[in-house]
């Protein structure tokens, strides 16, 4: 996996968010540390100079905010939101109230909470004779639902746990269930064919897979948000003891792919293949800067740049990083089963839907011609459509776009006017409903109606067949992922 080419090879980097290298902290180097290192997101410091806002006020009865609120004895929105705030000064970003717990992102490390003793204390939430109660922490919950497994398994009664995470874009979804796994993973025995390191690395990999193809910065806060909704599995056999994990996807964000609102970013791994020059290169894929394509280019850039002009350096910043990031993701791809050369097909199919993006539809008086009826080895001719799209404008690709035409076609291994016809025209069917027009095709013998789109229908047609081919290769992704993840009754036909 990765480039290959001339130059100076350059160090490969591990696939992360994290643009600040982290040193070990106290304990360095333990299995637990290694897997609270995986891909933490981009952080943005706070900005100088800007004032907090005030905090409202408290219960003044209260010295020291409890760590859980339900103990306050004033309940009320100012005493709630006043002990969160007075906890998130001191860095105890996490609050309790009852069995849930309100986590505030710090946007920023704090290596204090989560050193070997605190993982410790928190694995002992449910121990008999414990010495002390667990702290308010998201270690706390998973503590507990580890606690329950095991006093189910204790008593010949395996029953699952379900920990949910919500929160607004940005609140740090996506790191709790990082540490809740990694967590999980450090308390929890394996099945004695399950190597603890092969386990972890490959959880690591699916999570930073999954990141790469499904998420996308959405604030400056939150520059790795997740745009799908995830059901992440671990299998746990009648010993306590995981067997596996897989994970379910729902609700992939495809509309992102082709809009965004100002300031937001596309999926991940699209800039990152604009970056990989020289795996393109290799590749023979004619791959561009990403400004040079429409679904790329920042929402608010005024002055567009024609994809043909490829020898203005538009090199984006951070460029050499995103294509380091490339390089570890061909890396990560092949350590869960997919071989370089179906990652030459993926990379020419993303490569594909960024050229159709730069298709651009004119429209032109539908003439008051023939439409062509078919049948069984019939056709007849009436005056005009027969959809009721008579004096209606017709849509053509424009004479500009050919050229992205013609490539797009080429790498998804379609012919160019059978791509163009399928853009601009919808098929009516006798009996059924309006799809996709394809030259020279008959549907079973039965009567159908071809007759051309206008040019708005037709650029709704280009982005609902982008979204609905990038949504086809997330699934994938997720089979792949579970292929590699999955105990073998999951694989057999289980659930």
């Amino acid at each position: 996996g990765g480039a290959a080419g001339g130059g100076e090879p350059r160090p490969r980097r591990t696939l992360s968010w994290d643009r600040h290298p982290r040193k070990p902290e106290g304990e360095g180097g333990s299995q637990m540390e290694r897997v609270l290192s995986w891909g933490r997101g981009l952080r943005k410091p706070a900005q100088q100079g800007s004032a907090p806002a005030p905090p409202p006020r408290r219960d003044p009865s209260i010295r020291e905010p409890p760590d859980d609120i339900s103990l306050l004895p004033n309940i009320s929105d100012e005493a709630i939101i006043g002990t969160i705030r007075d906890r998130f000064a001191r860095e105890q970003i996490y609050t309790a109230c009852f069995q849930l717990v309100i986590a505030v992102n710090p946007c920023t490390l704090v290596p204090a909470l989560y050193t070997r003793a605190v993982g410790t204390r928190c694995a002992m939430v449910a121990t008999p004779g414990a010495s002390e109660p667990a702290p308010a922490h998201v270690w706390r919950v998973s503590g507990e639902a580890y606690a329950d497994i095991r006093k189910g398994c204790e008593r010949g009664a395996l029953h699952s746990q379900t920990i949910v995470i919500t929160g607004d874009s940005g609140a740090g979804k996506t790191e709790s269930a990082r540490l809740i796994q990694a967590h999980l993973l450090s308390m929890s025995a394996l099945a004695p064919e399950l190597s603890e390191a092969a386990l972890a690395q490959t959880l690591l990999q699916s999570t930073l897979l999954l990141e790469a193809f499904g998420n996308a910065m959405t604030t400056a806060s939150s520059p790795n948000s997740s745009r799908f909704g995830k059901f992440s599995v671990l299998v746990y056999d009648e010993k306590a003891q995981i067997t596996g994990s897989y994970v379910e996807t729902y609700l992939l964000e495809t509309s992102r792919l082709v809009w965004r609102e100002e300031g937001q970013s596309n999926f991940h791994v699209l800039y990152m293949l604009c970056a990989a020059r020289e795996t393109a290169a290799r590749l023979k894929l004619p791959t561009q800067p990403a400004r040079c394509f429409e679904w790329l280019r920042p929402a608010e850039d005024e002055n567009p740049v024609e994809p043909a002009i490829a020898s203005v350096d538009l090199r984006e910043p951070e460029e050499g990083e995103l294509q380091d990031r490339f390089e570890a993701l061909c890396v990560t791809l092949a350590q869960v089963g997919v071989p370089h050369e179906q990652q030459a097909m993926l990379w020419q199919l993303l490569t594909g839907l960024l050229y159709l993006g730069n298709v651009s539809f004119n429209a032109t008086p539908s003439p008051n011609s023939t439409a062509e009826r078919e049948g069984e080895g019939t056709s007849a001719t009436t005056n005009g459509p027969q959809d009721g799209s008579h004096g209606m404008e017709r849509a053509g690709v424009s004479a500009s776009a050919s050229a992205s035409l013609d490539v797009a076609a080429s790498l998804l291994g379609v012919d160019a006017g059978a791509l163009a016809f399928a853009l601009t025209h919808k098929e009516i069917t006798a009996g059924g409903g309006a799809s996709l027009a394809l030259p020279n095709l008959r549907a079973n013998g039965g009567d159908f109606l071809r007759s051309p789109l206008s040019a708005g229908q037709a650029a709704a047609v280009q982005l609902g067949t982008a979204q609905g081919v990038y949504s086809a290769l997330f699934a994938w992704l997720v089979r792949v992922i579970n292929a590699a993840l999955a105990p073998r009754p999951i694989l057999s036909g289980g659930r």
